[in-house]
């Protein structure tokens, strides 16, 4: 039986505080999104990336992401 590949993807989101509008990223696969991980976007891509040549289960994810910010 044939597996699907994993396949991360960078989503970019616009967070409205105040007066002020930022550009933030998250990651998603399939059905899983982690919002908000950064205003750095070459931060979340090497993730992402990461998560793609691993194949990293969607269900660790989010520790992985917690792991990799500083």
């Amino acid at each position: 039986m044939k597996t699907k590949e994993i396949h991360y993807v960078v989503v970019e989101e616009t967070l409205l505080c105040e007066d002020s509008v930022h550009l933030v990223y998250g990651i998603q696969c399939r059905t899983q999104a982690i919002h908000d991980i950064s205003s750095n976007r070459e931060v979340v891509e090497e993730m992402a990336d990461l998560f793609n040549r691993i194949q990293l289960d969607p269900s660790r994810a989010r520790n992985a992401v917690e792991s990799l910010l500083p």
